[in-house]
């Protein structure tokens, strides 16, 4: 199941630089993967421009960004010749995620004035075998 944590959201150098989504509960699942879209950008981004990542918690409250045996999972991305710019990060191992909500973090790289981004972003849970 895809679940849509951010849909055009707007990061810019002179306001707001990074967001964290609401958390999503795994239920019963214990995989996820996250996608993002980046849509639009200033002409002024460097790469890279945005940075995503997923966290996990279990108390809501304390957040990390080891989501699977220890692995950062997260994925930077820039507009380059043409938007929009999609990313997707799948976990490389068997492990499973000892936590029973995940978030999406997404922070604007490129802070000066002038920089800014408009995203979506989803995480995506399944049940591992």
């Amino acid at each position: 199941m895809s679940i849509k944590v951010f849909q055009d959201l707007f990061l810019s150098g002179g306001g707001q630089t990074t967001f964290s989504s609401q958390p999503v509960s795994l239920g019963s699942a214990n995989g996820a993967m996250f996608e993002v879209c980046l849509k639009a950008g200033s002409t002024a981004l460097v790469s890279p421009s945005v940075r995503c990542r997923m966290e996990g918690s279990n108390d809501g409250q304390n957040w990390s960004p080891h989501i699977f045996g220890g692995t950062t999972l997260t994925v930077s991305t820039n507009l380059g010749s043409s938007a929009p710019q999609w990313k997707s990060v799948v976990p490389t191992t068997s492990a499973t995620t000892p936590f029973s909500q995940l978030r999406l973090t997404a922070t604007l790289l490129s802070s000066g004035t002038g920089q800014s981004v408009l995203l979506d972003g989803s995480i995506r849970i399944y049940q591992k075998a």
